[in-house]
């Protein structure tokens, strides 16, 4: 890595803000099918209950499970296991007079996984209505009896019922609830009402972690009800995550960032975040490997062509389709940068979404290494890419006018095959030979050898300079009594046949 190169890259890590204690970072998900590749970004899932359910559906229980088959945590939300919908306005406000008896069987259902939740809650938006908060507070205290102590408990507050008559009501402290946040869709959260909301929360319930839930959907209601300014597009979702992040990083007491939501949304015309544009996925996804970590890149350096241009693929191992990273390739004391597809595929050997580049700097890098560097838009890595050059790990543009030239001198008695070869378009370069021979089980390759033996004047005529042109290779055993051809290899693309010379009866082939 070219030294200026590598100084801005540790200038930019030790600049990195540290994320408070925010570690969690997810969305709230439906359906299991959705849920394959958020694990690359995400490191949790929450998983509701449907009202309309038994506790102890199996479909339930499916989705809990393809969250911990794809490795992520569990966040839960049993509200409607517990709380009895009301039939005029949907408001959760009174407990099923069996709650106690529905939780339980809930809990026989699911106990293998609610075991490994690391948060869970049974109410959401209490203020939201009229319920009954010595209710919530008794089911609180039960359930903290009822699973594991490490497992916290959570509770999600409306940001517009901070401060209504509701909360006033509530003499309490929520006592059994660890993790507290707000939700406010089509609100930023840097702006005012959100920040005197979540300061009066926090102010109020004291001595607990902080949760943030991000606004990820898209509905006519974002436009309608003039959120983000009414004449916003979905586009507006990218700039609200970063602003999530920042204010969640710069809160000591946060602990989780939560998206809502990955497949599922309300309101008229909804877009869940799976069906948004590149641009907010894209930040998601960025924003995940920020608080997690995770910078991993891949790729690979197909070469230089005969138009002078170097060409390969890149990704980031831990980032969904919609994030590209940065390729530079560079000599010993400058860098440039690749022209990158913003299109995708899949990777099958590193499981990352690759992006083509291509570079065409001309014909005036003739001779010098290129190396090449995938770098991670975050600015947190950067990567050295293999090649498939002949020079790997650097990659060395030559014209591809012409074909190698040279001839397979001989093989003696032993099995030592001699000769010359080189590619008139780099004349100074040592290139490579490799064998091929016409065995008894099908052809069999062998090589390639570099051409490391100086080269008398005469060869250097007819290359066109250099001095180390030259081969000599002792065979394997077993290739002996069968026809063995040379071909010379260039040095871009291609390759020729070495004429064996002086094997009369087997030309092109020598036999030893």
């Amino acid at each position: 890595m070219p030294r200026k190169m590598l100084l801005a890259l540790v200038a930019v890590l030790s600049a990195a803000p540290a994320g408070a204690q925010l570690q969690y970072y997810g969305y709230a998900v439906g359906s299991p099918s959705t849920i394959p590749g958020l694990e690359k970004y995400t490191n949790f899932a929450e998983v509701g209950f449907d009202y309309h359910l038994a506790p102890e559906d199996p479909s339930h229980t499916q989705a809990l499970a393809a969250v911990v088959n794809r490795g992520l945590k569990l966040v839960i939300n049993i509200g409607g296991v517990i709380w009895d919908p009301n039939a005029s306005t949907g408001a959760f406000t009174q407990r099923y007079p069996d709650w106690q008896d529905r939780f339980n069987r809930y809990l026989a259902a699911n106990q293998a996984y609610v075991s490994q939740a690391i948060a869970f809650a049974h109410h959401d938006e209490p203020f939201n209505g009229s319920t009954d908060m010595q209710q919530f507070d008794e089911v609180s205290a039960w359930i903290r009896t009822r699973i594991p102590s490490t497992t916290r408990m959570w509770v999600v507050i409306a940001g517009s019922t901070v401060g209504n008559a509701n909360w006033y009501n509530y003499g309490g402290s929520l006592p059994f609830i660890d993790w507290i946040g707000i939700d406010w869709y089509g609100k930023h959260p840097n702006g005012t009402e959100f920040r005197n909301a979540m300061g009066a929360l926090k102010w109020r319930f004291q001595g607990k972690k902080t949760i943030y839930v991000m606004d990820g959907f898209w509905n006519d209601e974002h436009t309608h009800m003039d959120w983000y300014g009414g004449s916003a597009t979905e586009d507006i979702l990218a700039t609200v995550a970063q602003e999530y992040y920042d204010v969640a990083r710069s809160d000591p007491d946060s602990v989780l960032l939560g998206i809502f939501a990955w497949d599922f949304a309300d309101g008229t015309n909804p877009k869940p975040t799976n069906a948004l544009n590149c641009n907010v996925r894209g930040a998601h996804s960025r924003i995940g490997r920020l608080i997690l970590g995770r910078f991993g890149l891949t790729g690979k350096v197909y070469g230089f062509d005969s138009n002078a241009c170097l060409s390969g693929y890149a990704g980031i191992t831990a980032a969904n389709e919609c994030e590209v990273p940065t390729v530079e390739p560079c000599g010993q004391t400058w860098c440039s940068y690749a022209l990158v597809d913003g299109a995708s595929y899949q990777d099958w050997t590193t499981g990352a979404w690759a992006h083509n580049f291509r570079w065409c700097p001309g014909t005036g890098i003739q001779g010098t290494p290129v190396y090449t560097y995938a770098v991670d838009p975050t600015g947190r890595s950067s990567q050295l890419l293999p090649t498939q050059c002949r020079d790997n790990p650097t990659c060395v543009f030559y014209p591809n006018y012409r074909q190698p030239i040279g001839y397979l001198d001989g093989i003696d008695s032993t099995g030592y095959a001699w000769g010359w070869t080189c590619d008139p378009d780099a004349p100074n370069v040592s290139t490579d030979v490799v064998f091929y021979v016409e065995s008894s089980w099908g052809w069999q390759s062998l090589g390639p050898y570099r051409t490391n033996l100086g080269s008398e004047q005469a060869v250097a005529d007819l290359c066109g300079g250099g001095s180390v042109h030259r081969f000599g290779v002792w065979l394997p055993y077993w290739t002996k009594g069968y026809r063995v051809w040379a071909y010379g290899l260039d040095t871009v693309s291609g390759s020729a046949n070495l004429p064996g010379w002086q094997c009369a009866a087997t030309v092109p082939a020598c036999v030893w």
